[in-house]
């Protein structure tokens, strides 16, 4: 499923192919990462690797974003930008 994928035709339908799936795909893992960081909040007791499985995302992304390790690209951007800024 996250293996390389197969796309017939010239080298630029291949390239728009390629780019095109790849934002879909993060788009989606990003709303998957932040609908299973809201499912950890509401848990008693936090399950990372069940929770990860459950919204197929990677639990070490999960993990560190639960724990406040590291934060999305956005937020990292924007904050990087603030401090650009003063």
């Amino acid at each position: 499923m996250y293996g390389p994928t197969l796309v017939h035709g010239t080298p630029h339908q291949k390239s728009a192919f390629l780019k095109s799936s790849k934002s879909n795909y993060n788009t989606t893992n990003i709303a998957n990462i932040e609908a299973a960081l809201a499912d950890l909040t509401l848990q008693d007791k936090p399950n990372i690797q069940a929770t990860a499985d459950k919204y197929r995302v990677n639990h070490s992304t999960l993990s560190r974003r639960f724990n406040k390790v590291t934060t999305s690209r956005e937020n990292a951007y924007n904050q990087q930008q603030v401090l650009n800024n003063i």
